[in-house]
């Protein structure tokens, strides 16, 4: 398998999408809004015309490629059909991240595509930004690069956190704020999905991105991390859970990520200082 060639002709169609996706963009208040189950946050409880339709073209157009009935597929709006445990590989998509901000004509929506294997790990990330016009890809032992330059995470500088919705309203939300604002971070209030709140942290600044643990379903699902994790480990930083372990994108059992959340930091200073806020902290989550 050439993981190159595969991730170049991704990103070709991620591109494609992403010029549907910023032409839909400026319309947004022109889009029906539909209710769908997806967990406890209201913003993956949304879904869209435009979704349905970037699904369908990412799905035809990543099934034409050379892995064609060797991979199974994962899409947001498709459902899990099972496919994803059955196959070496599979596609996992979600086609348009942060649909809660696009709706509401806000920035942070993304394009995401992961090629990761039956065993849940991500050979091959790629992530459209249709805002900034900014096209992210990742493979395995490859690198991580922007708009065809290698970027690398930052290790130096005050450490920021992109400050979600889930955590607006959490109610222990401002307990966690004022923690990270007292260790000297700072907290930037961010109105798209996590895709982009990645991204946000994987060039020129120093970062962490987490979702902590919880017991109610929800924590973000395999698509919202798949592509990221390739993308950050790829571009130096550090991923997993927050006991540790490297996440685990193709559980038997379900595609939330609530039972041990998600941890991404540029370096491992800033990875230790989220695990003891977890472990100060305890019952909190987001």
């Amino acid at each position: 398998m050439n993981l190159e060639t595969i991730s170049d002709e991704m990103g070709v169609l991620a591109g494609k999408a992403g010029e549907l996706l910023a032409e839909e963009a400026g319309r947004w208040n022109e889009i029906r809004v539909e209710k769908k189950s997806g967990g406890d946050n209201p913003g993956t409880q949304v879904v869209t015309e435009v979704d349905r339709r970037l699904e369908e073209m990412l799905k035809e157009g990543l099934q034409s490629l050379e892995l064609k009935g060797r991979v199974g597929w994962l899409g947001e709006e498709s459902g899990d059909d099972g496919s994803r445990l059955k196959n070496e590989y599979f596609w996992c998509v979600d086609p348009l991240d942060g649909t809660q901000a696009f709706v509401e004509g806000l920035p942070g929506i993304s394009i995401s595509i992961a090629l990761v294997t039956q065993g849940g790990r991500p050979v091959l990330g790629v992530v459209f930004d249709p805002i900034g016009g900014n096209l992210y890809q990742s493979y395995e032992n490859g690198g991580c690069w922007k708009n065809g330059k290698k970027v690398r995470v930052q290790h130096e500088g005050q450490p920021i956190v992109p400050w979600d919705a889930t955590w607006k309203r959490h109610p222990q939300g401002p307990l966690l704020r004022a923690r990270l604002e007292e260790m000297g971070w700072s907290v930037r209030d961010v109105s798209g999905g996590a895709v982009m709140n990645v991204v946000s942290i994987l060039e020129g600044v120093r970062g962490s991105y987490f979702k902590f643990p919880k017991k109610v379903l929800g924590g973000g699902s395999l698509w919202d991390f798949s592509a990221t994790d390739c993308l950050m480990r790829e571009a130096g930083g550090l991923v997993g859970d927050i006991e540790g372990e490297p996440l685990c994108l193709n559980p038997a059992d379900t595609t939330f990520m609530n039972t041990s959340g998600v941890l991404y930091a540029t370096d491992a200073t800033l990875k230790r200082d989220v695990e003891a806020l977890w472990c100060e902290l305890g019952e909190i989550s987001s």
